[in-house]
């Protein structure tokens, strides 16, 4: 895992701790999720006040996806072993969670 670059750091590598970021709360605009990068990208532009014909890519090797029949699906062993790679990550990443949904909160009543 330390050998592949874009798996070798964890959350606390960039974001510190919980006390850090909520110190730094003020200056968070948006927190995004790759499960809704689509519409989290539209209301990015919205809050940036970028133009709306800003697109992110749609090819899918500028977008850097997989094609749709690759399998990416993995053993219970590679499961667990992610589970403990990342073991230090899933209590801040839930705490990254809650406060998106409380950002996302203020932003729609400001819209």
């Amino acid at each position: 895992m330390r050998g592949i670059y874009h798996v070798n750091t964890f959350l606390k590598d960039w974001l510190v701790s919980k006390d850090y970021i909520l110190r730094r709360k003020k200056d968070i605009l948006f927190i995004g999720c790759q499960e809704s990068l689509d519409k989290g990208f539209e209301l990015l532009k919205k809050l940036l006040g970028l133009p709306r014909d800003i697109e992110l890519p749609k090819d899918p090797i500028k977008a850097h996806k997989n094609p749709p029949n690759i399998d990416k699906s993995l053993d219970k062993d590679a499961i667990e072993n992610l589970r403990k790679w990342y073991a230090h990550d899933y209590e801040l990443y839930d705490f990254l969670l809650k406060m998106r949904s409380e950002i996302l909160q203020r932003i729609r009543k400001c819209l």
